[in-house]
């Protein structure tokens, strides 16, 4: 019998109890490939050789572009990929391992994550299609394309393909009151499911996390 959604969280739960003091990647074939590749490039090269490398050793997506930086995280990356088996085209990110993060680097941890958000299904929220995690500071995630963008986008009336920086600066129009109430009740009833899952509460939740899929507001971040 498949395991509920509380007691996937409680399993992940109970790995951080043993979270060794050293942390050592669980492939250290790739760790010192990818040291060799970096090790001479600068800042704005090491991200996109990264992913270069992640995407030739899974073989599961194409890249398609490196986008500019869409949310306020400087360290993290965002890249337009494309699906080999679908050929739909995904946004793959990858950000630095957070103090929040307690859970090992293993590939139990992998397992264990992808099978939480496999069963993980509400209307309002944005579907979490993969993630993994590279080297011992490293999270990898990879969600649909939105191209109505996120509720930030939609407020300042940007593309959700430009820099967060082009649309903060962008003076927008707002939301009217019957968006507000309709978007208000979705992230209100996508919450309360993750509620309901025996999750914890979602801490990073604002307009750049709400994205808009088939005119609804889904939870994602």
């Amino acid at each position: 019998k498949r395991k509920s959604v509380k007691d996937q969280y409680l399993s992940l739960s109970s790995l951080e109890d043993d979270y060794p003091k050293k942390i050592k990647s669980f492939d250290a074939e790739y760790s010192s490939e990818t040291t060799r590749l970096v090790i001479h490039a600068d800042d704005t090269d090491t991200d996109l050789l990264l992913c270069q490398f992640y995407l030739k050793n899974t073989g599961s997506y194409l890249l398609v572009q490196h986008l500019p930086r869409l949310g306020r995280r400087k360290q993290k990356n965002w890249f337009l990929v494309r699906d080999y088996k679908s050929k739909h085209e995904r946004i793959l990110t990858m950000q630095p391992r957070t103090r929040e993060f307690l859970l090992p680097f293993t590939k139990q941890t992998v397992h264990a994550l992808n099978d939480l958000l496999s069963q993980l299904r509400h209307p309002f929220l944005m579907p979490c299609l993969e993630v993994d995690l590279i080297e011992h500071d490293t999270l990898v995630a990879v969600e649909p394309v939105s191209e109505q963008g996120t509720l930030f986008d939609l407020i300042h009336g940007s593309h959700w393909c430009c820099s967060h920086e082009e649309k903060w600066y962008k003076k927008g129009k707002g939301l009217s009151l019957p968006q507000i109430q309709t978007y208000g009740r979705q992230v209100l009833e996508g919450l309360i499911y993750l509620n309901s899952q025996g999750l914890p509460p979602h801490r990073h939740l604002h307009s750049g996390n709400i994205v808009i899929r088939n005119y609804s507001a889904c939870i994602s971040g």
